[in-house]
């Protein structure tokens, strides 16, 4: 059931203030989608999406081999404002990962999640 809820979540946050693309509609939420929030380590363990990994933007391309080798996977990004996680997408994008999303920032995600 959480993993529903954090699916459901995601497709509004997602559809409602994701990183817009022209022409490219964005899907929804899946047990698929790997969430991972790029901002540091210790603002990671002040608080976070429930499911979301921690890698921090700056390290983006050299670990995320480490959770998502096939670049067809789907990965959602969120950070403090969404600028970081902006450029993790497009240092994802640089090395062919092309399904790829700026979430935004962490506060507006959490206050979704409460509504």
């Amino acid at each position: 059931m959480p993993v529903f809820i954090l699916a459901v979540f995601l497709t509004s946050v997602v559809l409602g203030c994701g990183q817009k693309e022209a022409g490219k509609k964005h899907t929804p939420v899946t047990d698929q989608t790997l969430v991972i929030d790029v901002r540091t380590d210790r603002e990671f363990k002040s608080g976070h999406i429930k499911g979301a990994i921690n890698i921090p933007y700056d390290d983006i391309g050299a670990r995320i081999g480490d959770v998502a080798d096939d670049k067809n996977r789907r990965i959602v990004f969120y950070c403090r404002s969404g600028r970081r996680s902006g450029i993790a997408v497009k240092t994802l994008t640089g090395i062919g990962y092309y399904r790829v999303e700026n979430a935004g920032g962490f506060e507006e995600l959490r206050k979704r999640i409460k509504e």
